[in-house]
């Protein structure tokens, strides 16, 4: 059964907070079909923090999301950098939306409808995700979700 996480209201002014997840299993969904699940086999917990990226695309601060779990490595990148984050609903959702961008799928559009552009072009790399959710239960970090597109896959990481 799915826990009831917490709401965020639409136009909540969040801020950041850097952070730890240790997630323990995993799902991988494509075309909404599981195609995976498991535990997790690394120790090591995933970090989320703003950073420094002067040395990429936008040199500005953005959202840094790293992990080292091997399981994971043929389905996302260990090293993701978001734009900018935003709540919404029962998530806070971080995101990069393009105005041009090689990323067709429904998830995308929706993004770029909703918010503004955080940058006028980008090329998504393959198992690089256009949107990652975090999903907390009383203040905590239980679940964190990645969007990716091409082929449409969502991986799901779940603290327990």
């Amino acid at each position: 059964m799915e826990p009831t996480y917490d709401r965020y209201e639409a136009y909540d002014n969040i801020d950041w907070q850097d952070t730890l997840f240790q997630p323990s299993r995993f799902e991988i969904w494509r075309n909404g079909q599981k195609i995976e699940a498991g535990k997790m086999s690394n120790p090591k917990p995933m970090t989320l923090k703003l950073e420094d990226n002067s040395q990429g695309l936008l040199g500005i601060t953005q959202i840094k999301v790293t992990h080292l779990e091997p399981i994971l490595y043929d389905f996302l990148r260990y090293e993701n950098w978001f734009d900018m984050y935003k709540p919404q609903g029962n998530r806070m959702i971080l995101i990069t939306v393009p105005s041009e961008t090689n990323a067709t799928c429904i998830g995308m559009l929706t993004m770029q409808q909703r918010w503004p552009h955080s940058r006028y072009s980008y090329q998504f790399k393959e198992n690089e995700p256009f949107a990652c959710s975090l999903f907390t239960v009383q203040g905590q970090l239980a679940k964190v979700t990645f969007s990716l597109d091409n082929p449409e896959t969502l991986v799901e990481l779940y603290k327990n």
